[in-house]
């Protein structure tokens, strides 16, 4: 591109040779025409700064909205450690439950979540297995169901449960 300008301003400055037989006027219209190629230049050189100022200030305003959404972001993480426990925001349910040990009888709250598969209790550091597989929906009545409270002698356990209870003969 720089070199078709600077053949065509030139090829003017020819053609004017050619064309003006009078010396001072030829002189006149050639500083005339640089004149008129500074303030072009110049204008250009204008627009290119105001071009580099406004790209420059582009740059600093999406760095500054790039850091203001790192803050929020690091804000938000911040309000949902507060909200949720680690566990749930990992997706992990987390469930407290009241587990009463079947080697010791020591009863203690832990809180697990379904992959869990066991707990150590806290008193005889024996392992106690977690059953999720729901075996009291299938008739079978763990110890340590809701409603009937570990199966003992105020059994209030529908005919569906198998403790000692529920047997017609007694």
């Amino acid at each position: 591109m720089d070199s078709n300008i600077n053949d065509e301003y030139r090829r003017i400055l020819s053609d004017m040779d050619a064309n003006m037989k009078n010396a001072d006027d030829l002189e006149y219209a050639k500083t005339k025409m640089n004149e008129l190629c500074m303030l072009f230049v110049d204008e250009l050189q204008t627009v290119s700064d105001k071009n580099e100022d406004r790209t420059n200030a582009l740059a600093q305003k999406q760095q500054e909205l790039e850091d203001t959404i790192k803050k929020m972001r690091k804000d938000v993480n911040e309000i949902m450690k507060d909200i949720y426990d680690e566990d749930e925001l990992d997706g992990n349910e987390v469930f407290e439950f009241e587990i009463t040990c079947p080697y010791c009888n020591y009863s203690f709250e832990t809180e697990v979540d379904e992959n869990k598969k066991e707990v150590k209790c806290p008193e005889c550091e024996n392992l106690i297995e977690l059953d999720w597989d729901g075996l009291e929906e299938d008739g079978y009545c763990s110890g340590s169901c809701g409603h009937c409270h570990s199966c003992d002698d105020d059994c209030d356990c529908d005919d569906d449960c198998d403790c000692d209870n529920n047997d017609e003969d007694m």
